[in-house]
């Protein structure tokens, strides 16, 4: 309601995972339009011919084939959350985010893909990741947002190996 005469909101998510929140953005319906910015390094999303991320492709087949009208809008970056900070075409971005809204991975219990930018590989140790990896995307998210908005994150502890990593409380 603080915002509500705001046009366009944009909705920042630090790990895209698998494109859920993508679609939710396009298909969400109310007075306002919505600008989804994502990031994900995994280079299997990216589609070399159409020179464009899968969820870029879903969301614009969703607004081309199943919206028509809808203004809603995306941005992904193929680098981690982690450095997204560095990219200049991000940087625009810094002060303007309405909301931020993600489930990062939970350290080594998911796995995304092989590849050495996946925070897991980058970040091999519980302790590397959570400091290299989520406080620098936590860091990056607050600082990116807007006066009085809001940043929700999906994350629960994990047992692994018969110990519990608290990734709540961290």
């Amino acid at each position: 309601q603080h915002i509500s005469d705001k046009k366009r909101i944009t909705v920042y998510d630090p790990s895209a995972g698998w494109g859920g929140r993508v679609l939710a953005a396009m298909a969400t319906h109310n007075n306002r339009s919505i600008h989804y910015v994502g990031t994900d390094p995994n280079s299997a999303h990216w589609i070399d011919e159409l020179e464009m991320t899968k969820y870029e492709y879903v969301a614009d087949y969703f607004n081309s084939n199943i919206n028509g009208a809808n203004s809603n809008t995306c941005e992904l970056f193929t680098v981690g959350s982690e450095v997204i900070h560095k990219e200049p075409r991000f940087k625009k971005y810094k002060g303007k985010l309405d909301f931020v809204f993600t489930s990062p991975p939970y350290f080594a219990a998911e796995g995304y893909s092989d590849e050495e930018t996946q925070s897991l590989h980058k970040f091999p140790t519980y302790d590397e990741w959570r400091d290299g990896f989520l406080y620098q995307t936590l860091k990056t998210a607050a600082d990116w947002l807007a006066h009085d908005r809001y940043l929700c994150l999906n994350i629960a502890d994990v047992i692994m190996n018969n110990r519990i990593v608290p990734l709540q409380r961290d």
